[in-house]
C-alpha cells in the first residue's frame, strides 16, 4: 500500500489549492482522503451488468424505491450521480472480501487482543443516591425477600428502571471503569454489594456473559477493523504531509 499512499499524496497536491483549502475549512479533508484510499483499493474491481443490477435492486428494495425515476429523484436529493452511487454500492459490497484477502492471517491475533471488549454482558442494576437505601435494598434481594426487577423498577433513579433493571446484552467498553471491573471479575448470578460511583450508590448482579468466539463472522469483522485501522493510519500520514505543504 506504500505506492498507493505516494500516489494519493501526489494527486492531492496536484489539485488546486483553493479546493484543498475548502476541504480543510469544512473539516472534510480527512474524510475525503479516506474515501480516496477506499475507492483506490477497489479500483480494479469491475462490476458485470448482472452484478450492477443485483446491487441496484437490493438498494432499491432496502430503501423502498419502486422504479428508476424514484431512484433518480432519490439520488438527486442525496446529491450523487448514478455512476458514483453504483461505485459506492460496489465498495460496500466488496470491501469485506478485500479486507479478508488482505488481513486474514492477522485476524485471530487482533481478535485475541480485542476479546475482552467484544464479550457481551447482561446484568441487573440499581442506582440510588442514598447509601442506606442502597444497602437495605441489596439485603432484601440477597435474602430473596424481594425481586431485583421489581425493586429496580420501584426505586432505581436511572433509566434502567424502565427495563426492570436489566441492561444488555451488550459490550461494556463504555461502562464506568469501576462497574466494568466488577462485572468482569464476577460469575453468572453473583450479586455485587453496593459501591459508590460519583453521586450514586450502585449494586448489580451479573445475569449472563456471552464469550466472543473466533468464527467466520468474527474473522470478517476483525479483518474489516484491521483494514479501517490501516486506512485511518495512511490517511493521517497523508493529511500531515498535505497540511505541511499548505503551511509552507
Amino acid at each position: 500500500m506504500d505506492n498507493l499512499e505516494d500516489q494519493i499524496e501526489k494527486n492531492l497536491l496536484s489539485l488546486p489549492m483553493d479546493f484543498i483549502h475548502k476541504l480543510t475549512s469544512t473539516n472534510l479533508l480527512v474524510t475525503y482522503i479516506e474515501r480516496l484510499i477506499t475507492q483506490s483499493l477497489l479500483i480494479k474491481k469491475k462490476l458485470s451488468q448482472e452484478e450492477e443490477t443485483r446491487l441496484k435492486n437490493s438498494y432499491c428494495k432496502s430503501n423502498k424505491i419502486k422504479n428508476q425515476q424514484e431512484l433518480n429523484n432519490h439520488l438527486q436529493e442525496q446529491g450523487i450521480q448514478y455512476k458514483d452511487h453504483i461505485n459506492n454500492l460496489k465498495t460496500s459490497c466488496y470491501i469485506g472480501t478485500f479486507a479478508i484477502n488482505m488481513f486474514e492471517r492477522k485476524a485471530e491475533a487482533h481478535f485475541l487482543k480485542r476479546k475482552d471488549q467484544l464479550d457481551q454482558y447482561t446484568y441487573s442494576l440499581l442506582r440510588v443516591r442514598d447509601s442506606d437505601l442502597a444497602h437495605e435494598l441489596y439485603l432484601q434481594i440477597d435474602s430473596n425477600e424481594n425481586d431485583f426487577g421489581e425493586i429496580s423498577r420501584k426505586y432505581s433513579e436511572g433509566p434502567e428502571k424502565n427495563t426492570n433493571g436489566i441492561i444488555g446484552p451488550s459490550n461494556i467498553n463504555n461502562t464506568h471503569p469501576r462497574l466494568k471491573e466488577k462485572l468482569q471479575s464476577s460469575k453468572k448470578g453473583d450479586l455485587i454489594k453496593p459501591f459508590n460511583i460519583e453521586e450514586w450508590w450502585i449494586f448489580t448482579r451479573l445475569e449472563d456473559k456471552i464469550e466472543s468466539s473466533f468464527d467466520e463472522n468474527m474473522k470478517a469483522k476483525m479483518c474489516l477493523e484491521l483494514l479501517n485501522i490501516s486506512i485511518a493510519s495512511m490517511s493521517k500520514r497523508i493529511t500531515y504531509k498535505v497540511m505541511e505543504s499548505l503551511n509552507n
